[in-house]
């Protein structure tokens, strides 16, 4: 579940291709010389610019803490849902067949208990789910 790190450099890399980029080397240059791809290194510069190593390391951190957090506010509206909240039912018909998926999959609830719990019926869940 989530998507992949988006940082396969360390603060240090990063900083060090900004560094020669700054240093009037053109991008391709330093993309050849470090192994890393041209669009890397255009994106650190948009996203970090002179930034210090700290701070980019900072900042990857933050990205990673808030991609965890992403996650969990899925799980915890899923939760909500799974306990007949009131929590506001704003999924739609593919959100609500995904959830009905994890219910039974992730917290093993019966497969016409959940469909049922989203006001579903199980011919629309299995026209797209066939047995």
């Amino acid at each position: 579940m989530g998507k992949p790190d988006n940082y396969r450099y360390s603060a240090a890399q990063i900083k060090q291709a900004l560094d020669e980029v700054s240093a009037s080397k053109t991008i391709k240059e330093v993309s050849a010389q470090l192994g890393m791809s041209t669009n890397s290194i255009v994106n650190w510069k948009r996203k970090f610019g002179s930034m210090t190593e700290s701070q980019i390391d900072k900042m990857i951190e933050l990205e990673r803490a808030n991609d965890l957090l992403k996650i969990e506010n899925k799980e915890l509206q899923v939760f909500f849902l799974a306990c007949g909240s009131t929590f506001p039912n704003t999924l739609n018909k593919e959100e609500k067949l995904e959830a009905v998926r994890t219910f039974v999959k992730e917290y093993n609830v019966p497969l016409v208990a959940a469909i049922k719990f989203f006001g579903m019926s199980v011919s629309s869940y299995y026209n797209r789910y066939p047995k």
